[in-house]
């Protein structure tokens, strides 16, 4: 984690990483999201930079809900407002989607034919038992 993420955005990044990491680690199906795009799931969260999102990003990103974003392959996660008042398990659900875009898992509607963000939240909480 960076300097200047709140404090409530630390302490729930904190929480959620702790369960993101288990189940990447402990649940095979969760695992081989991250196997599939031929990557290690636990190196991608490891890996991660986890930043209070700037006004830019917060006003471009993080709009209609978004609790984190990122660009496909880098290791930057912006932390939106919201992210701090999720439900642990959301927000390790929330860790996990963006360490999937972190290995290179394109989404919709930047990319035609992908899983949008619904769907891969879907996926996740399905296979990671969030």
């Amino acid at each position: 984690m960076e300097p200047g993420l709140s404090l409530d955005s630390r302490l729930k990044v904190t929480q959620a990483f702790g369960l993101a990491v288990s189940r990447v680690e402990k649940n095979a199906t969760c695992r081989a999201l991250f196997t599939r795009l031929g990557a290690s799931g636990a190196d991608r969260l490891v890996a991660a930079i986890y930043q209070q999102a700037p006004p830019e990003v917060v006003a471009r990103r993080c709009r209609g809900g978004a609790a984190a974003a990122i660009n496909p392959g880098s290791t930057l996660t912006w932390i939106c407002p919201q992210f701090a008042g999720l439900a642990v398990q959301r927000a390790a659900m929330t860790l996990i989607h963006e360490a999937l875009h972190s290995a290179g898992l394109p989404e919709r509607p930047l990319v035609a034919g992908a899983l949008s963000s619904a769907e891969i939240n879907n996926l996740v909480c399905a296979d990671c038992g969030l």
